[in-house]
């Protein structure tokens, strides 16, 4: 018996080694090695409005929270909600927020655009509409779920279908509607193996436990994604699949 629970212990007992790496190594290994691919994941994007002085007094601090190189956030109030696949998010309640929901199907992406329409009073959400657009995506089970800001929407995303009037709702300014990347938004990456945690732009470390892929978008900080989201949703700028072998591993 003793024999047995010794070779468990082996098996199991020991906890696998975690890999923490900040924007700067990452930097250095995209400059030192990496591979060209893009996003062809679709998304939909809900651009967050101005709240009133009621709601705003409601919404949620941003005391205690910091950007990836550890520096406050430069506002003081948003929306939090959790993703799943990393960390916290909270959206900007100024007019300039925006909430990105990836991998959405076009007939999903209709029926969360209609919800939102159907919360608005003459064209506002309130913070509860929000918190509810929220909740009401997660319940369809959508858990990779992002903040972004209107400024990385012109310059990175196009319709994912120009001709369907009906999942384009929004303006340049307040973008609501089904999207997708650019295709002539070429990105680098490289591979990190195992559990890793990364010093991304989000509120608090983004983390993987089976691997992940560090992705440079231009001059945006670098952001971790999940294995199994990166494979799902970006190509090779040639248009083809590819497999980890593609990649440059990241070592310490």
């Amino acid at each position: 018996m003793k024999k047995l629970l010794l070779c468990i212990f082996a098996v199991f007992g020991h906890s696998q080694a975690i890999t923490h790496i900040t924007q700067e190594q990452a930097k250095q290994q995209i400059e030192k090695s990496s591979t060209d691919v893009f996003s062809n994941a679709s998304k939909v994007v809900i651009g967050i409005n101005k709240l009133n002085e009621e709601d705003l007094e409601k919404a949620d601090s941003t005391e205690g929270m910091t950007t990836w190189d550890g520096k406050p956030l430069s506002f003081n109030k948003g929306v939090k909600f959790k993703n799943a696949k990393e960390s916290d998010q909270i959206v900007k309640v100024d007019g300039s927020g925006v909430i990105i929901v990836n991998e959405v199907t076009p007939e999903n992406a209709e029926t969360i655009l209609k919800h939102i329409q159907s919360l608005k009073t003459q064209g506002y959400l309130s913070l509860a509409n929000i918190q509810n657009i929220i909740q009401r995506i997660k319940k369809m089970g959508y858990q990779d779920i992002y903040d972004s800001d209107v400024v990385f929407i012109k310059a990175n995303m196009t319709p994912a279908f120009p001709e369907r009037v009906d999942l384009m709702l929004g303006t340049e300014e307040q973008p609501l509607g089904f999207f997708k990347r650019d295709a002539r938004d070429v990105c680098k990456a490289f591979y990190v193996e195992g559990h890793v945690t990364f010093e991304g732009p989000a509120a608090s470390d983004q983390e993987a436990l089976q691997g992940a892929y560090i992705v440079k978008q231009g001059d945006n900080p670098l952001r971790l994604i999940q294995k199994n989201i990166f494979e799902r949703t970006y190509r090779r700028v040639d248009g083809k699949p590819f497999s980890v072998e593609d990649f440059a591993q990241y070592k310490q």
